[in-house]
């Protein structure tokens, strides 16, 4: 498989992993409370699937060009050539604006899904005030000026502004949008600083939830999983600063994988739910398929040992009468429900139980069976 076709099957089927990710987490929500339930954070989430489409189609033309261009000996690294020949320049200067709009999208794809989470932590805490909201809101002013501050970076990092569609190789790097140093740790440390805000809101709220240990434990590692995305972004920034002859075709490739991880950590913790219920229906099929073969077998066995089962024995193995639950064992972290969340925070905070969550539970699809939390709320 050559450099290109990995390529494809890499970004498509990233991009395929996170449709599918997010219609888990939109199923998950309407499966909660309906269409009508749908609140903002859900609806950013799929307006930032829209922007990394684009994202990945604008990655997708210029990773062809870049690929077939270098299978045929035609990059300025390669010709050695101080400008790049008449027939290459055009290509040159599609590859640059190609890369001055991903740049844009690139960015705005990220603070759309930073906004997603804002906009749930806003929902977790109506019924707050003080200092858990203001953060909130200060989250939402430090997301508004860095992404303005990064965007008036693209639009003003090179002037003459035209300069930044020029295919002469020889140019200052400040005019290449690909590679450019100011674009570039403007981007990522702005990037870097709304993502520790983010993981700083919900923390101090975790910790004083009333429930297990280990619970807690699990909220704040599901809340912490935005560190995965600091991570890429770093990679990606020391690769593009590393390889500056790649530099920008390295920076798409790392733009896709960075923008992919941070939609799925924006969308799981609503999408949790429903990837449980699917894994414990998994997890007793296969315990079924288990049993099943078990008694086959103990049959089998008695048969040829002349053994008699008597009436209402169904052979199963003691072990697996105490297996229990695999939904119990291998949930080793759960987001039962808001409503229980925000209860908790409530009752540990010297508050009511926040009633706006209790409206918010009666508005459930009357299809969908209540949780066990819920049921335990009300002391049933």
């Amino acid at each position: 498989m050559d450099k290109l076709t990995q390529f494809m099957c890499e970004s498509w089927s990233l991009f395929a992993a996170a449709v599918l990710f997010t219609l888990v987490r939109l199923l998950a929500r309407v499966r909660l409370l309906g269409f009508k339930g749908l609140q903002g954070d859900d609806y950013l989430a799929l307006i930032a699937l829209l922007s990394f489409s684009g994202e990945l189609g604008i990655a997708h033309i210029g990773g062809s060009m870049f690929y077939k261009a270098k299978a045929a000996g035609q990059l300025l690294a390669q010709t050695g050539t101080a400008l790049p020949n008449p027939a290459g320049s055009k290509t040159r200067e599609l590859a640059l604006k190609l890369h001055f709009a991903l740049s844009f999208l690139y960015t705005t794809t990220l603070w759309l899904l930073k906004a997603s989470l804002l906009t749930l932590y806003l929902r977790l805490t109506r019924e707050f005030s003080g200092r858990y909201r203001s953060r909130v809101f200060a989250g939402f002013g430090f997301l508004a000026v860095s992404w303005v501050a990064i965007i008036l970076t693209i639009f003003l990092g090179c002037r003459p502004f035209h300069q930044y569609f020029d295919p002469d190789p020889n140019k200052s790097t400040f005019c290449q949008p690909g590679e450019s140093p100011a674009i570039l740790y403007t981007c990522y440390a702005l990037n870097v600083l709304t993502d520790v805000w983010l993981i700083s809101i919900p923390l101090p709220m975790v910790s004083k939830l009333v429930t297990q240990p280990w619970k807690r434990m699990g909220l704040a590692l599901l809340f912490s999983l935005g560190a995965v995305v600091v991570v890429f972004a770093t990679t990606r920034c020391v690769l593009i600063a590393t390889v500056p002859k790649e530099g920008g075709a390295v920076g798409s490739k790392w733009a896709i994988r960075e923008t992919f991880v941070a939609i799925i950590t924006a969308n799981f913790p609503m999408a949790f739910s429903l990837i449980k219920e699917g894994l414990g229906l998994a997890f007793k099929s296969i315990r079924s398929l288990g049993s099943h073969k078990v008694d086959g077998q103990r049959r089998h066995h008695r048969k040829r040992s002349g053994e008699v089962e008597t009436i209402g024995g169904t052979g199963r193995s003691r072990r697996f009468r105490r297996a229990g639950d695999p939904t119990k064992r291998y949930a080793f972290f759960e987001l039962e429900s808001e409503v229980e969340a925000v209860n908790g925070m409530s009752a540990s905070a010297g508050m009511d139980a926040a009633p706006g969550w209790s409206g918010m539970a009666s508005q459930r699809n009357p299809d969908c069976p209540e949780s066990d939390a819920e049921v335990r709320s009300r002391g049933g």
